[in-house]
């Protein structure tokens, strides 16, 4: 996974997922440290979040299926991110 942001208001996201790569995503910092990224589906029955620590690096995905029913998918998962400084 690869995290870019440029200032003032271009954030890049690549390689969380196949659905995160081709789709617009719903950003909102929360304040310099924290962002929380989401997308979904057309339907709004499927989507997807990151919440993302630019201090720890800790990042964490969460995939819901099913949003209109009452079985409600959800798979989380954690991951610790290094940065790099190179641009590509």
């Amino acid at each position: 996974m690869k995290i870019i942001a440029k200032n003032p208001d271009i954030l890049v996201i690549k390689n969380l997922s196949k659905f995160i790569n081709k789709i617009n995503l719903e950003v909102k910092i929360s304040n310099k440290d924290i962002i929380l990224i989401q997308a979904f589906d057309q339907e709004r029955n499927y989507s997807e979040s990151a919440v993302f620590t630019r201090s720890t690096g800790e990042l964490i995905h969460e995939i819901t299926r099913k949003i209109n029913t009452n079985e409600k998918e959800k798979d989380i998962s954690f991951y610790s991110c290094i940065k790099n400084n190179q641009d590509t």
